[in-house]
């Protein structure tokens, strides 16, 4: 019969374990090497950029209007 591992060496079997399988995730995932925060980065200044012209052009479009509606009568 085989003897039972007790509780700090199945943990320290456990932590191997997930460590193996954690080194091998990050080797073949492709998330990992594809620069995820940058691009999110760089999606987020474009998007902010968007809404600072909208809000822009809201602003002089408007400014403008009421500019020609107090000239003409």
């Amino acid at each position: 019969m085989t003897e039972q591992p007790d509780s700090d060496q199945l943990r320290l079997i456990v932590r191997d374990e997930a460590n193996k399988l954690l080194i091998a995730h990050l080797r073949y995932c492709p998330l990992v090497t594809s620069k995820i925060e940058e691009r999110v980065r760089k999606l987020e200044t474009s998007q902010a950029k968007l809404y600072g012209l909208m809000l822009g052009s809201g602003l002089v479009g408007g400014l403008s209007g009421v500019g020609l509606s107090s000239i003409i009568p």
